[in-house]
């Protein structure tokens, strides 16, 4: 669903690509995700931000007047790196109790599905030549932080190839730090 929106917002900005802005725009529209819910409470307007790539395309970067802490950045790059060694008891303190994962195949994950299918959903990211790069911060404010980050070389198994697979991470704070 995400997806398609993402194409409509392109399309709509007469852009050729599908960019990770897009992907933002398409995660706000979903009507009654929690994301689009979490991250209109965290002030992102797709108004605004559609007002932003018009005037300048594919440098939307959102901000707030305040920078977000160093720990933002620290925790995902700790979730990330976590994922290599596919430590389950470690990893899954990163998801809040009303997680939403969405997979590669688009099928939703609450919490209790994502500790129960653990393996099976961060398998590939675990191999050896797997590797990562933070592609890009969508927006960064003392609440929320959204990047996109694409994985090179995670194998599938179904598939048995490799692969490139881009990941969309929204953090927030909790009551004491970016893991809640």
């Amino acid at each position: 669903m995400a997806l398609n929106l993402a194409a409509e917002e392109s399309e709509r900005l007469a852009q050729r690509h599908i960019g990770t802005e897009h992907l933002l725009l398409g995660m706000l529209r979903v009507e009654g995700s929690l994301t689009a819910k979490l991250l209109r409470k965290r002030g992102l307007n797709p108004e605004a931000i559609r007002e932003q790539l018009a005037k300048a395309p594919g440098s939307v970067r959102l901000r707030a007047l305040a920078e977000p802490s160093r720990g933002a950045i620290d925790t995902l790059e700790s979730f990330l790196s976590g994922l290599k060694w596919l430590n389950a008891e470690e990893l899954l303190s990163f998801f809040a109790k009303n997680a939403v994962l969405i997979d590669a195949a688009g099928k939703g994950w609450n919490h209790e599905e994502i500790c129960k299918g653990f393996e099976t959903l961060f398998v590939p990211y675990a191999k050896k030549n797997a590797s990562y790069v933070v592609e890009a911060t969508l927006a960064e404010t003392n609440e929320l932080f959204v990047a996109t980050v694409l994985w090179k070389n995670a194998l599938l198994a179904s598939e048995q190839r490799a692969w490139m697979l881009r990941m969309s991470v929204v953090l927030l704070t909790g009551a004491d730090d970016w893991r809640r």
